[in-house]
């Protein structure tokens, strides 16, 4: 009787969306002659809070940076990365993303995740019906001006929306806030859920009301979301960064996504083969050019990627601008209210019956 083939090494991934793209995980698997299952995520607070109940849910963990450095490594649930990949990032020096990167590493100097894509995360507008200067004079409180009379829509990443509610009441999310505060983020929260023509958690919806002229903007929205249209010739479609806010003056968020290793991984050393795939040059260049979720990276820093980017590529991540918004924003964090805000505003997306759950 013949012998049955051995199983593949199996690789699992919960990422945001671009790292399960086929053709990135396909070739992986091809070199590897593993199988890699990548499932997507739309809360970093939720999926952390999956790693936190289930531990090896996953082996490879692509999140945005404080729940990284702040919740799951501090509960062993991360691994330390050394060597070759601790290397590779500490070589990296990006003027515009130096604060991003300080998020990668622990307080105590360990390598806690691979940071690659970055950049400001606020709103997104079609300047037909809305100009750019316009967008970044009146911030999130643009909704308001009843002369416009704008049609928006909320992308449902519930964090981001916590961030950006809180800015459009004159709130510092990253102070400890009030009781009388919590109740105004309720009622301005109502107010943006109430207002929407349309709310989801689908990205790509969005964009094609948005193309539509179904919606005008997009509220928590960045170049994650509106560059893979810039890069198809949509160039009327602008991210765009409140000029100023009540974050010490800043209005805007910025992220950067950690891709790590977890310490219950059942493949870790396929894990690691996967990182180190991520960050060979032509891997890195078709993450960032991804059609679907063109990004900043902060490796263009590094000569020899940057010379793989092409002009309709630096054009879709509004290059020429990319400084000024990363300026102009404060680090994604955990806020001190995070789970009342979230609580408050679970209750009024519920109550306001719109959109996807």
């Amino acid at each position: 009787m013949a012998s049955s083939p051995p199983s593949l090494e199996r690789l699992k991934i919960l990422c945001w969306d671009g790292y399960d793209d086929p053709s990135l995980l396909n070739e992986f698997s091809r070199r590897n002659n593993c199988l890699v299952n990548a499932q997507g995520l739309v809360s970093d607070s939720l999926s952390a809070r999956q790693i936190q109940l289930e531990r090896n849910v996953v082996d490879i963990l692509n999140i945005n940076n404080p729940f990284a450095k702040k919740v799951l490594y501090p509960e062993g649930l991360i691994r330390r990365l050394d060597g070759e990949l601790a290397d590779q990032v500490k070589l990296l020096s990006y003027p515009i993303a130096t604060e991003t990167l300080n998020w990668a590493f622990s307080d105590d100097g360990y390598l806690l995740g691979i940071p690659q894509r970055f950049g400001p995360f606020n709103m997104v507008v079609n300047t037909r019906r809305l100009s750019r200067n316009t967008a970044e004079s009146e911030g999130f409180n643009i909704i308001r001006d009843t002369e416009k009379q704008l049609n928006y829509g909320i992308l449902l990443f519930p964090e981001f929306n916590v961030f950006h509610i809180c800015i459009a009441a004159s709130i510092n999310p990253f102070e400890k806030i009030s009781s009388m505060q919590l109740d105004l983020f309720e009622s301005t929260a109502n107010e943006w859920f109430s207002n929407a023509t349309l709310v989801s958690s689908d990205s790509r919806r969005l964009n094609d009301s948005l193309l539509s002229g179904e919606i005008d903007l997009i509220l928590s929205a960045g170049l994650f979301t509106s560059a893979s249209l810039r890069f198809q010739g949509h160039s009327h479609i602008n991210c765009v960064t409140p000029a100023d806010g009540p974050i010490d003056g800043r209005g805007g968020i910025a992220f950067i996504e950690l891709t790590s290793i977890l310490r219950g991984a059942e493949s870790p050393d396929m894990a690691n083969e996967f990182l180190r795939y991520i960050l060979e040059l032509n891997v890195m260049s078709s993450i960032a050019m991804n059609p679907n979720v063109c990004n900043p990276i902060v490796q263009m820093s590094n000569l020899d990627v940057f010379n793989t980017l092409t002009s309709q590529y630096l054009q879709a991540i509004q290059y020429e601008t990319l400084e000024q918004d990363m300026r102009r924003c404060v680090m994604y964090d955990i806020p001190p209210n995070f789970n009342e805000l979230m609580s408050r505003l679970q209750l009024v997306v519920a109550n306001a019956m719109i959109g996807e759950p």
